[in-house]
């Protein structure tokens, strides 16, 4: 689904538990769209507080 977002020139936030999040989002960056990484765990509360706070700013 990203990949249809990014060839559709769409900026990205991407969300994983995995530290890998920032890898991806780097590599995405080169195509030409903007990327940001939201690094939490959404099993647990705060980490869905995290992201709703990022996507709220």
């Amino acid at each position: 689904m990203a990949r249809c977002l990014v060839r559709d020139g769409q900026d990205l936030l991407l969300t994983a538990e995995n530290p890998q999040v920032h890898a991806t989002a780097r590599e995405v960056e080169r195509i030409g769209v903007d990327v940001e990484t939201v690094q939490v765990d959404l099993a647990e509360r705060g980490g869905v507080e995290e992201l709703a706070g990022r996507v709220a700013a």
